[in-house]
């Protein structure tokens, strides 16, 4: 879908409202913030705009939008008030509330990982990679940040919560390329799937006291085993060998599982995974519409 441009007919007015009645469900709807246009030159307090289709129109797009999304105000008359912006041609950003970081993936790589990582995670592909929407607990204090590794060779843009937005369906990148959620938004904020352990103390790890790992996230009995075979999949999906997910699995399984599973246990997990042919990704935990999205990425 694409966003409309300023001549859209009464037809294509219904078809937008219809997709954002679908898309952002609730009070996502009032996190809906009209973006600047992509197709023509502007201006932004007197400066020519750098990031066409992806600027805020209004000042202080953050503090409004959380305070309008926590106040539970009017979903129907805002939206037609973003449907009028689209249909003049604007772009629509999604405001991040609190409580939600967006992992920004860039590369084919980092969406392979994440969408092994989180499978159950909504995902919106973007023109270079995608978007990956999970909850994280609210004194965490993440800040948004760019090329934040959360796994070996996998970095990622960090969209902090009350503090970021991501542009969103259905508007257009400049060059072109449409915006697209393959795994849609719940209806509430609390049906999103948890931030893993290993990804909220790589993105939370500026704020840890030295020494202390006051913000280790520790996993569980009955979540470990799910928790390290995704992130073996994941490292077998980008080519590693047996030898290298058993080394990372042991250092993992220390850290973040209590209490640790046993040596041998964590080698079941390994030879699981390896059963998988290197860079080959896992069917079992990643649905069928990220298949489709991560097949397109790499042929891109």
């Amino acid at each position: 879908m694409t966003a409309a441009n300023a001549s859209a007919t009464p037809d294509r007015v219904k078809e937008i409202a219809a997709t954002l009645s679908e898309l952002y469900p609730d009070r996502w709807a009032l996190l809906l913030l009209p973006l600047c246009r992509r197709d023509c030159p502007h201006e932004h307090a007197g400066r020519a705009c750098k990031s066409p289709g992806k600027v805020p129109v209004e000042g202080g797009w953050n503090v409004v939008a959380v305070a309008r999304w926590r106040s539970g105000g009017d979903c129907t008359a805002y939206l037609r008030r973003i449907v009028q912006h689209l249909a003049a041609g604007g772009n629509v950003g999604l405001a991040v509330p609190p409580g939600v970081v967006v992992l920004d993936a860039d590369t084919p790589d980092a969406v392979q990982w994440l969408a092994c990582a989180v499978p159950d995670s909504p995902m919106q592909v973007t023109t270079r990679g995608a978007h990956f929407v999970v909850r994280v607990p609210d004194d965490l204090g993440t800040t948004a940040a760019a090329k934040i590794e959360i796994a070996p060779g996998i970095a990622v843009d960090v969209r902090a919560g009350g503090r970021s937005q991501i542009v969103c369906e259905p508007s257009v990148h400049a060059r072109g390329a449409p915006y697209s959620w393959k795994c849609q938004l719940p209806e509430i904020l609390e049906e999103l799937p948890l931030c893993p352990p290993m990804i909220l103390n790589a993105i939370s790890a500026p704020k840890r006291n030295e020494g202390t790992g006051a913000r280790d996230q520790k996993v569980g009995e009955g979540e470990r085993n799910s928790y390290l075979f995704k992130f073996a999949c994941g490292m077998r999906a980008r080519g590693k060998s047996r030898q290298e997910i058993v080394g990372a699995l042991r250092e993992e399984n220390s850290r973040h599982c209590a209490p640790p599973l046993s040596d041998g246990e964590v080698e079941t997990i390994a030879d699981s995974a390896g059963r998988y042919l290197a860079g080959a990704r896992t069917h079992e935990h990643c649905s069928s519409a990220l298949e489709d999205a991560l097949a397109e990425l790499i042929r891109g």
